[in-house]
């Protein structure tokens, strides 16, 4: 679809893109809207290096599945029990989010890989964000047609290594679990930004997801003595979901052993 309109000074122009978009459900209006929805929110977080143009294409000839390839965002058409993904505001949310995720943080596929802990990052922060935009911990509600539920889910209790294999969507709802557990403690504002700002630090593990998190919530350069948010964070991860740091040592409410050489 396209629309064009010629601004004369500053004005507000409305217009109805169901006029302009002749996609099978809107996809092409919608994913516009969902895009910007998130483009709009990461870069009032700080991130401007989401300042930029991004292609998104619908409908393509395949079934079940969107995937993000480095510069675009990309929609398969429905069929095979599932709804066209590019109508899923969560999916398009979680395409993005990958965006945002490599933008960030290049280092989590170039060096980890996309298999493995730092894939598993991506995966979770993905959904993470489609979560936190649409404040809403299930994912990907009606991806299936006649199916309510959703995908995958940001309130699990999947601990590490428990519920933790390479396969990169394996031990996602570990990552976005922690993550929005420490979101209903502090709330999305105060989360969203740590995240943003730990993620330049370039994380590949999840241990260096959680240091990340702590280095950029100190304030005084002494992880030693705990940071204003270390116990919501240290919890979320090493007590709800298994992720272990020396940084939260003496910051969790499961006590943490140590077991040292024998004397």
């Amino acid at each position: 679809s396209q629309h064009t309109f010629v601004f004369s000074g500053p004005m507000i122009h409305n217009w109805n893109w169901d006029l302009n978009d002749n996609s099978y459900r809107d996809e092409e209006s919608n994913v516009f809207y969902h895009a910007n929805r998130i483009h709009d929110y990461i870069t009032s977080l700080g991130a401007t290096e989401m300042n930029f143009n991004m292609p998104a294409n619908v409908n393509i000839d395949d079934h079940c599945n969107a995937y993000y390839d480095g510069d675009s965002i990309n929609f398969f058409e429905m069929g095979d029990g599932c709804e066209s993904t590019g109508v899923i505001s969560d999916v398009i949310i979680h395409e993005y989010g990958h965006a945002i995720i490599h933008g960030l943080d290049p280092d989590l596929l170039l060096l980890g890989g996309y298999w493995g802990e730092s894939g598993n990052i991506h995966e979770g922060l993905a959904d993470y964000w489609a979560c936190t935009l649409n404040n809403d911990p299930e994912m990907a509600e009606g991806f299936f047609i006649g199916d309510p539920n959703g995908l995958r889910i940001c309130n699990s209790d999947d601990r590490y290594p428990e519920d933790y294999s390479s396969e990169p969507h394996s031990g996602a709802q570990i990552i976005s679990g922690a993550m929005w557990d420490i979101r209903v403690e502090l709330g999305k504002e105060v989360v969203d930004s740590l995240l943003v700002s730990a993620l330049r630090i370039l994380p590949i593990s999840f241990q260096q997801l959680v240091d990340s998190l702590l280095i950029v919530d100190d304030d005084n350069n002494n992880l030693g003595d705990g940071t204003p948010h270390i116990i919501p964070i240290c919890s979320s991860f090493y007590d709800n979901h298994g992720i272990f740091t020396d940084n939260c040592l003496g910051f969790t409410y499961t006590p943490i052993l140590i077991i040292g050489d024998e004397l």
